[in-house]
């Protein structure tokens, strides 16, 4: 398999394939083509297509989406992987009303009286889809949003 001189392909990609079946009840099998990569001497794990292959030549610094910004157990998976892999979750997911989608969205957190049995993260949606990793704190519940999803917002 050829290999750019910084990506190579990811050798713990068994235990985050579990982590995510456990976690959030993604089956391994909806990940088939993709593959993990990483770039040597940093923490970041990458999903990308199987067919894409770093050349020789290639002077990359990025690989298809950021997975997780460090290593198990701390990493935690990204707003980019859930909003485009999060619909295959079947567990830990809490679905919001509309209402509730541009207060989260803006940083703010809201108040969250159902029992979870675990403390998170779990992957947020709404009718618009999935929103990205939340939490629940105190009973708050919330978003663990870009900053400049904030700034953007003219709501």
């Amino acid at each position: 398999m050829p290999r750019c001189a910084s990506f190579e392909p990811y050798p713990g990609a068994e235990e985050i394939w579990s982590h995510l079946q456990g976690r959030f009840g993604m089956d391994p099998e909806g990940f088939r083509g993709y593959r993990l990569w990483h770039y040597l001497g940093r923490p970041t794990i990458w999903i990308a297509a199987e067919s894409l292959l770093p050349d020789d030549m290639d002077d990359l610094e990025t690989m298809g989406l950021p997975l997780l910004r460090q290593p198990l157990p701390r990493g935690l998976p990204t707003t980019a992987f859930l909003q485009r892999f999060g619909h295959l979750a079947k567990k830990n997911v809490i679905r919001v009303d509309p209402d509730a989608v541009p207060s989260l969205m803006r940083g703010e957190s809201l108040p969250w009286e159902q029992n979870v049995a675990k403390a998170g993260p779990f992957i947020l949606a709404s009718h618009l889809g999935i929103l990205g990793r939340g939490w629940i704190k105190q009973g708050r519940l919330l978003l663990d949003a870009p900053k400049e999803w904030a700034k953007s917002l003219d709501w």
